[in-house]
């Protein structure tokens, strides 16, 4: 499992420490990857692994570098971003692009960007995160049915296809 951003109170970290510790009451095996600098108010980040005694389960890796990010997100069964407000979302989509599953929460953006290749959680239900996570990590074909959309989705979002979008909007701004 993997899950990537700053480490600061808007990526909703420790809910998601929350939702993990969950899932492993409910037989979860799979570790946590996190992967992210610091961020401000980080300690509450760790203290929170301590206080769910996810010390050997949870790893973090620090600053990773962008040329890195596709072989982690390969390599990962789903990636969780449980974001409390975004303004874009990079990760979901670079994780989709990679062929990966996401779980994302509600937030507009994320929703925006994921559309129905990712389940959308309210980022404040454990519980909910919980359940997804096993029943994902568990069902393998719901898994790659999701990679194919978010592949599919993840196309549509290229370099080209923005600056066409501005080029347009700036063409009908100027009349």
């Amino acid at each position: 499992l993997l899950s990537v951003g700053v480490l600061q109170p808007r990526k909703n970290v420790t809910g998601l420490l929350s939702a993990y510790a969950a899932a492993r009451q409910q037989g979860l095996s799979a570790p946590l990857a996190v992967v992210g600098k610091k961020g401000w108010l980080f300690d509450e980040i760790f203290a929170r692994v301590r206080e769910l005694g996810l010390e050997s389960d949870v790893r973090f890796t620090g600053y990773v570098p962008d040329e890195d990010l596709p072989a982690l997100y390969t390599g990962a069964t789903l990636t969780l971003y449980p974001s409390l407000y975004e303004g874009f979302g990079l990760p979901p989509l670079e994780s989709l692009a990679c062929g990966t599953a996401v779980v994302v929460s509600t937030a507009p953006a994320l929703v925006e960007v994921t559309g129905e290749a990712a389940p959308h959680l309210p980022a404040n239900n454990p519980a909910a995160w919980a359940a997804t996570i096993c029943r994902l990590v568990a069902d393998v074909a719901e898994r790659q049915r999701l990679a194919d959309l978010g592949r599919a989705r993840a196309a549509d979002y290229t370099w080209e296809r923005s600056a066409s979008i501005h080029l347009t909007a700036y063409a009908r701004a100027l009349g």
